[in-house]
């Protein structure tokens, strides 16, 4: 199930079965690797973005590095099937 909803000019929510996620909260990424996910970095969660190139549309996230240091490309996009997978809610 996807759903999305606007709870302000500038904040949106993006609900899974995973958890709720929303524009500029903090995710822990993990990597996939022999089997197993293993914890590598936090990232922020910028905003949704719908991209329409193949006619109908799919949703993205633009995810920042949170503790980035380097002088590097600090923004990248992910497909949205990875929330909830690779980046996840901390847990308590």
């Amino acid at each position: 199930m996807l759903e999305i909803i606007d709870t302000s000019l500038d904040t949106k929510m993006f609900i899974t079965s995973y958890g709720v996620f929303y524009e500029g909260q903090v995710l822990y990424r993990y990597l996939w690797c022999n089997g197993k996910l293993y914890y590598e970095d936090e990232v922020i969660l910028q905003k949704f973005i719908f991209h329409y190139k193949t006619g109908s549309p799919r949703l993205y996230c633009k995810i920042f590095l949170k503790d980035s240091t380097k002088r590097t490309r600090n923004y990248y996009t992910i497909n949205s099937d990875q929330l909830g997978l690779l980046y996840k809610i901390r847990k308590f």
